[in-house]
């Protein structure tokens, strides 16, 4: 839409022999209209109105066929798919270049985090085939009462899935599996403090760092998709500046404008852009 500046001067157009003599008893107060010309200067108004909305219609054609008009819509859609796409089909070269830049570096930390998360999880899972035995727990499992085992809450998966090395870290009652402890512990001694396991505390600093370097690498992602968002809305702002320097168009004149209940001249000034 075009952006219009009114700048209203409002020139009241009063006769000097009007202001000098006192008006008569019978004379129409001063400014105060029949209800004839009242209804002219409505219409007068409402034609003006017509008009001006023909003039902003006309100019606004003008802009869309302008050889250098650049549709937001359209630039909106190329940054967002590639973000600087549209900032470089509205000739911004410069922010072109930095929201493809933070692209490509967002997809760089992704890539470079989620390698460095894989590398961490091998070698915790590799440290947990070398320290954690599951024959030994299922050994010490199997020992206990029916009444025993059913205190815990959680069964070891039978494929090494992620859970599996999640469950023999984090819960106290897989203990027993790594290679310091005892075999002999009870249900009640796996939770005493003094029982703790180096190798497991070291598995599970190992684990948590591998978590680390993955959120780091969906922060990439979500670098990537804000700005995807950010680069498409400045496109489309920036072919709005873009149009907006194609017309300028100016006018001065005198237009009747009504308030206060009454009707007066006022010079106009309408810059258009």
């Amino acid at each position: 839409m075009k952006k219009i500046l009114i700048v209203a001067i409002s020139i009241l157009v009063i006769s000097p022999l009007t202001l000098a003599k006192e008006p008569s008893a019978n004379a129409t107060p001063f400014l105060e209209f029949s209800p004839m010309s009242e209804m002219r200067a409505e219409a007068q108004m409402a034609y003006q109105q017509r008009a001006s909305a023909q003039r902003d219609t006309a100019a606004l054609t003008a802009l869309h066929n302008h050889p250098d008009y650049i549709l937001p819509k359209k630039v909106l859609l190329f940054s967002a798919i590639i973000p600087g796409a549209g900032e470089l089909f509205a000739g911004s070269y410069l922010k072109s270049a930095l929201f493809f830049g933070i692209e490509v570096g967002a997809w760089a930390m992704y890539a470079y985090y989620n390698k460095q998360g894989n590398e961490k999880e091998d070698e915790f899972e590799a440290y947990a085939d070398t320290y954690w035995d599951e024959s030994k727990w299922v050994q010490w499992y199997g020992g206990l009462t029916d009444e025993e085992q059913d205190v815990f809450s959680h069964e070891l998966p039978e494929e090494k899935t992620q859970q599996y090395y999640e469950m023999i870290g984090k819960y106290n009652q897989f203990l027993v599996g790594w290679d310091e402890v005892p075999i002999d512990l009870t249900t009640t001694e796996i939770h005493e403090p003094e029982n703790t396991s180096p190798l497991r505390e070291e598995y599970m600093d190992m684990r948590d760092e591998s978590n680390q370097l993955f959120k780091r690498a969906t922060s990439g992602i979500y670098i990537a998709m804000f700005n995807h968002v950010l680069s498409a809305i400045d496109a489309a702002w920036t072919a709005k500046r873009h149009n907006s320097k194609l017309v300028i168009e100016t006018s001065l004149r005198m237009e009747n404008k009504y308030f206060n209940n009454h009707n007066h001249q006022m010079l106009s000034l309408r810059v258009k852009w």
